[in-house]
Order: C-alpha cells, then sequence, then structure tokens
C-alpha cells in the first residue's frame, strides 16, 4: 500500500506547511477557529469516501459548524484573506490525511502507520532545508526533544483512534 504511504505524507507535509504559512499571516485565534474546522472536513469526508453512516445530529452539526465558517470568513463583507483560504485548505488535506489513515487501518497496524508516515515525510521536510536552513543550538535541543515526543505520541494516539473507530466520531475530539 505503499501509494496510499506517500500520498499521506505528501497531503500531511503540505497541510503542515500552509498551517505555518497561516499561523505567521493572520491573527492566531482567527487561524485557529478555521482549522476547527478539521472535525467538519473529516465528518463530511467519511460520509462520502469511507461511506460511514452518519446520522441526522452529525448531519445537523456539519450543516451548523459550515455556516459558522462563512460567519467567520463574512464573504461579501471583507475581502478572505489568502491566510484564510490556505488555513481551510490545510484543513482539508489534513482530513484526507486522516482518511488515508483510516483506510490504511483496514490492512496495516497501527505501529506501521506511523513509523512510515515518519519515514516517508522526513525527505519530504529535508527539500526545503537546501534553500532556507538554520541550524538550532544546543540550547534549543530539549526544547526539539520535547516537541518530537509528544509529536510522536499524538500521532500513535490519532492512528490508534482512526484505526478502533469510526473517522466521524473520531473527529469530533479534535476539539479536545
Amino acid at each position: 500500500h505503499l501509494p496510499l504511504f506517500v500520498l499521506r505524507a505528501v497531503l500531511a507535509y503540505v497541510a503542515m506547511l500552509l498551517f505555518v504559512y497561516a499561523i505567521g499571516n493572520m491573527p492566531l485565534a482567527e487561524m485557529t477557529a478555521l482549522q476547527f474546522t478539521l472535525p467538519l472536513c473529516i465528518t463530511l469526508a467519511a460520509y462520502l469516501v469511507l461511506r460511514e453512516r452518519v446520522g441526522i445530529h452529525r448531519l445537523i452539526a456539519l450543516f451548523v459548524g459550515f455556516s459558522g465558517v462563512l460567519v467567520m470568513l463574512r464573504p461579501g463583507f471583507m475581502e478572505v484573506s489568502l491566510a484564510a483560504i490556505l488555513t481551510l485548505l490545510s484543513t482539508v488535506l489534513y482530513s484526507g490525511s486522516h482518511i488515508i489513515i483510516k483506510v490504511l487501518s483496514r490492512w496495516e497496524p497501527s505501529n506501521s502507520i506511523v513509523f512510515y508516515g515518519f519515514v516517508l515525510t522526513v525527505p519530504i521536510a529535508v527539500v526545503p532545508l537546501f534553500f532556507n536552513a538554520s541550524v538550532p543550538g544546543w540550547a534549543d535541543a530539549p526544547v526539539l526533544i520535547g516537541i518530537g515526543l509528544f509529536s510522536t505520541l499524538a500521532h500513535v494516539g490519532l492512528v490508534r483512534a482512526f484505526a478502533n473507530a469510526e473517522a466521524s466520531l473520531v473527529a469530533p475530539f479534535d476539539f479536545l
């Protein structure tokens, strides 16, 4: 299932790049609010792609949630910024990555999904270093190790959650 692993790595990496761009180019509160559309995108994708049964309560929540996004963006009243559009694109790409986790979990153990996610993302992530890199100092090591440790634990939890439950059920826990 290598093509799915590669697609997942590319989607997640591009989503992260767009997310980082948005952090630097729009108010953090607005960016975070838009990023919270991720559970809505996952639920919609689970319904359309995975054919998960989504009850009336989840469908109403989807409608209300997407209506809230329109209110946040205020189309017609203000110019929608590039950063806002890229934030929403980031959530769509992340939701694709999460749906692929669910698909891969049909055939692959959770640890393999986590492992290959990292193995395939690293070569992609190294490319920008050739164009604009700065080497962190030793003083940064504890923070970087902490980020790596907690990111890995979060990734393991995310993959195991999607492997063991419906994507539309797991997605709202992102709000926690």
